[in-house]
């Protein structure tokens, strides 16, 4: 039986996130964005979501599993194609390729080829077949996706604010796609910050004020309640005015009712000295103080017991100054054809370290140890001060797959093997590395849970340049964890902590 329900979303909650000097390596939250967003979208229907334009950004990422919320949960279990002119006007893929891309995500090569002699008829694709994308306008942008979005035919489609692109030919062209979707029971998102082109198309209404579901209903009745607060709004004659306009809703995004993180705001004329203090930390602080002390009496109380009892004990000295031994090291395999217990280690995998020599690792592969040298594993300590890159920068130097989708793969990180095995058509796969097909693409797997993406560079020279590289192989700390960076083969390795 067919499920009727294509997508649910329940207590979705995220909040922008952004670097500050108290956080140098990692994303800190800073606002919210949403808050509470419950939708559900059955076959056959459009719903309609209105709200501002960077939230409807936001909530789209979301939707389509590009963002993992911080609290609540998207399902869906069917093709999502997402659709955002925005995304695409820096895209320097020429048009024939780009679509190609797009088509092969969604059909065998039979229905590409078929779709691609229907495409190349209309005028934009044939005017700018060998163009590259960001050379369009965003009105040609939005009638490529357009067109792109009827010959795939996904399950879910979500086109996020295509109205403000759009002439009347065009937006009767949405309308006849639409509703094209809708007799085949497909089901649509329509994602507007406009009201106008909901009203016309949808079939089921939410309005999101402030992040916030404010309305779920029907559409006409939606008009009303959306109109009656346009109207109060035109009423606001001055800056008090419109500052203290819907005050109560949008203090209502930092109530902590469903909210997890109980944010709560404060009246700073009222607080004293000791407000400002966190009692939390001050009774953690308590806590591990004395734990501290009582600790340090029982050694030192077991120390005087033990030299008592054991008089002519002697505690042996390690006379090998060259042998250091640590936990949690670890080494990337920089050998093509290191082989280590009867089988052939890829290049990059990860391998345990547990004592380091002159020129020499010695590395865990199971149950056993072997000696490598340090030609083959480059040893890698999480623990050693590394020199900070930033992600934003790094990326921009990496492959064009994963420059374009780095939020899509980043979702796999931490996670087991067998979502990118369901998910992805690999080329290779075994105990350390899988490979996806046609993509320059690689994830790094330790332990049944992958940890990690390999990609290139885009240019040796420009990357040495931006980030001062001088050696062959650089470690570099960033947002989430490690990357290294292979100047000979220039290819980045990314590892998350």
């Amino acid at each position: 039986m067919q499920d009727i329900i294509l997508h649910k979303s329940t207590g979705l909650v995220y909040q922008e996130k952004e670097r500050t000097k108290e956080t140098k390596f990692f994303l800190k939250p800073t606002h919210l964005i949403l808050k509470d967003v419950n939708t559900t979208l059955y076959r056959g229907e459009v719903l309609g979501i209105l709200g501002e334009y960077s939230t409807l950004k936001y909530l789209k990422n979301v939707f389509a599993g590009h963002l993992k919320p911080d609290h609540g949960r998207v399902k869906y279990d069917v093709s999502f194609l997402s659709l955002d002119v925005e995304d695409h006007i820096l895209n320097k893929k020429p048009l024939h390729i780009f679509v190609v891309e797009i088509l092969e995500e969604f059909m065998n090569e039979k229905d590409v080829k078929v779709s691609l002699d229907i495409l190349k008829r209309h005028p934009i694709f044939f005017n700018y077949w060998e163009k590259s994308v960001d050379q369009l306008s965003r009105q040609d942008i939005a009638v490529v996706l357009l067109e792109i979005s009827s010959e795939i035919q996904a399950d879910i489609t979500l086109y996020n604010n295509f109205f403000r692109y759009l002439n009347d030919d065009g937006f009767n062209r949405l309308k006849s796609i639409i509703n094209t979707l809708e007799e085949k029971e497909h089901g649509v998102f329509l994602l507007e910050s406009k009201f106008e082109p909901i009203e016309k198309l949808a079939n089921h209404f939410v309005w999101l004020s402030y992040g916030q579901m404010r309305f779920e209903g029907t559409v006409q009745k939606g008009r009303q309640v959306y109109n009656d607060y346009m109207k109060k709004r035109s009423q606001i004659r001055s800056v008090d005015e419109e500052a203290l306009f819907d005050l109560e809703w949008k203090e209502r995004m930092y109530e902590p009712s469903n909210f997890k993180h109980g944010l709560k705001r404060r009246n700073r004329k009222s607080e004293s000295f000791i407000d400002e203090l966190n009692i939390q930390q001050l009774i953690i602080a308590f806590v591990v103080f004395f734990t501290m002390l009582l600790s340090y009496l029982l050694v030192i109380m077991d120390f005087e017991f033990t030299k008592e009892e054991h008089p002519f004990v002697e505690v042996a000295e390690d006379t090998e100054e060259d042998v250091q031994v640590e936990r949690l090291r670890y080494g990337f395999v920089l050998n093509d054809d290191l082989k280590l217990q009867d089988q052939t280690l890829p290049k990059y995998a990860l391998v345990q370290v547990t004592e380091t020599k002159k020129n020499k690792l010695n590395v865990r592969i199971g149950n056993n140890e072997e000696t490598v040298s340090n030609d083959d594993v480059l040893l890698f300590n999480p623990s050693s001060m590394f020199e900070t890159i930033d992600y934003d920068a790094m990326i921009q130097y990496m492959s064009d797959d994963y420059l374009d989708n780095h939020l899509f793969y980043a979702n796999y990180l931490n996670q087991p093997v067998e979502n990118i095995e369901s998910d992805f058509t690999l080329s290779d796969i075994n105990d350390y590395e899988a490979t996806v097909d046609n993509t320059d693409i690689t994830f790094l797997i330790d332990k049944g849970t992958v940890i990690g993406i390999i990609t290139s560079g885009s240019s040796e020279k420009e990357i040495k340049k931006a980030f001062n590289i001088e050696e062959d192989y650089k470690i570099y700390k960033t947002d989430g964890g490690f990357v290294l960076y292979d100047a000979p083969n220039n290819t980045w390795v990314y590892v998350s902590r």
